[in-house]
């Protein structure tokens, strides 16, 4: 049963299809669930067995065991783009031996928010847990994930950023994992922060998205891929450029530009 509303007068974006739902008969026979707004059940517990896997990503779990971080805060992309993403997250804290207790932010971009409505420093969706027990994060993110699927390309990253550091003690470095293909809408925020910030781009097969290239260099970030630590972007002068998997990019002016080979 799909559940939404129907605004007026009718223009675009008037339907609003605000989530799916099983009927309780059927969720009982063949115990199953809908998670996300996406038209899709699973089965309870399940842990996406069947699904996920098929589309497992390891760009996450990669980076983290080379890398070997000690931050104590995480920021994470719930959005529906990046299932495969955070099922490989739950699976490095599946494996990690002797994990420290971590904060973990999940943001879906406003519980379904419509697009309009989506306010900076004040969009939503986002949800914590403090904690190094596999089962109360996976938790916390399919609770967030249930909330909503992202919606629009822009997504609220830095609110989720800034909520993290303000229910840490006082740690403001911190991880982000986030979809290449999509952007904060609210990059202004990061005036606010002072931390250093990792940055794992999930999702990069055709590229490294050059927004976050040039973001990076401008605060002093590093950019992390499944095959590369960026960890130099501000110091590289106006002309100079990098290779990542075969592709140069290039800073001209103050941004990153991707000059060799071309799409």
């Amino acid at each position: 049963i799909a559940e939404g509303k129907v605004t007026f007068p009718l223009q675009r974006e008037c339907v609003k299809i605000t989530g799916f739902r099983i009927p309780e008969k059927i969720q009982k026979q063949f115990n199953t669930e809908v998670r996300g707004l996406d038209c899709a059940a699973y089965q309870i517990d399940s842990f996406y067995t069947e699904i996920i896997p098929k589309i497992e990503k390891e760009v996450v779990s990669t980076t983290l065991f080379r890398n070997q971080w000690d931050d104590q805060l995480f920021i994470v992309d719930a959005t529906g783009s990046m299932y495969p993403y955070t099922y490989d997250l739950l699976k490095w804290i599946r494996l990690k031996t002797g994990l420290e207790e971590k904060t973990f932010v999940f943001f879906n971009d406003g519980d379904d928010k419509p697009t309009q409505q989506k306010e900076i420093g004040n969009t939503g969706g986002i949800d914590h847990v403090t904690t190094n027990s596999f089962l109360e994060v996976r938790n916390g993110l399919f609770r967030t994930m249930k909330r909503g699927g992202g919606g629009d390309l822009l997504e609220n990253n830095i609110e989720a950023l800034l909520y993290g550091v303000s229910v840490t003690d006082g740690s403001s470095d911190a991880v982000m994992i986030v979809d290449n293909n999509s952007y904060p809408r609210d990059a202004a925020l990061l005036k606010e922060y002072s931390g250093n910030l990792k940055i794992i781009l999930c999702g990069t097969s055709k590229g490294l998205n050059t927004d976050y290239l040039s973001l990076a260099r401008q605060y002093g970030f590093s950019i992390h891929t499944l095959t590369t630590d960026l960890t130099n972007l501000s110091s590289l002068r106006n002309g100079q450029g990098i290779e990542v998997d075969g592709i140069v990019y290039q800073v001209i002016g103050d941004r990153f530009r991707r000059v060799q080979p071309q799409f």
